[in-house]
C-alpha cells in the first residue's frame, strides 16, 4: 500500500499549512493564543469554556467523568467555529477538547478506554 503525499492545504478549513512558519517568533506564535471565544452567545462554547476553567477542580474531586457523562449530545459542539473558520478559535477549542478528553480517560486510579 503506497502512502499518499500530504496536501499543501487543509481542504476543510482552507489553511495553507506550508506558510505556518511565517506566523512564528522563534518557536512561539507571533500572536499569543486566545483565552476565550469571541462568540459569547454560543451555549456550547460557553459550556466548554466553563468546564475548562473548572477542570483542575474537577480533576481534584474526580468529577470529570461524571461531568462529561451528564452532557447532552451537542453540549460541546464547535459547529459555529467550523462555520466561522476562525483558526485561532478552532485551535482554542481543540486544546480545550483534548485536555478534557485526556482528563476523562486518565481520571482515577485506572484509566478508562
Amino acid at each position: 500500500m503506497a502512502l499518499q503525499k500530504a496536501d499543501k492545504t487543509d481542504r476543510h478549513l482552507d489553511i495553507d499549512l506550508h506558510t505556518r512558519g511565517n506566523d512564528l517568533k522563534g518557536f512561539l506564535p507571533a500572536k499569543p493564543p486566545l483565552k476565550e471565544y469571541s462568540i459569547s452567545s454560543s451555549p456550547s462554547l460557553s459550556r466548554l469554556q466553563e468546564i475548562e476553567s473548572n477542570l483542575p477542580k474537577l480533576l481534584l474531586t474526580s468529577r470529570v467523568q461524571l461531568t462529561v457523562e451528564s452532557l447532552n449530545k451537542d453540549d460541546l459542539s464547535i459547529q459555529e467555529l467550523l462555520e466561522s473558520k476562525s483558526e485561532r478559535e478552532l485551535r482554542l477549542a481543540m486544546v480545550h477538547l483534548s485536555f478534557l478528553a485526556h482528563a476523562y480517560v486518565l481520571e482515577g486510579t485506572k484509566p478508562n478506554s
